[in-house]
């Protein structure tokens, strides 16, 4: 049973860590207008 949540842990760890690194990769930033605020689509 604590084996179990070990890995689980980790697994969790691992993921989380992934998550953080794609978010600050910059592919995930909002892309701005030339006023500087966010573009609306409509």
């Amino acid at each position: 049973m604590e084996a179990m949540r070990t890995l689980k842990r980790q697994l969790s760890d691992v993921v989380y860590g992934r998550l953080i690194d794609d978010r600050n990769d910059g592919r995930w930033q909002a892309r701005e207008g030339s006023r500087g605020r966010l573009c609306n689509p409509a």
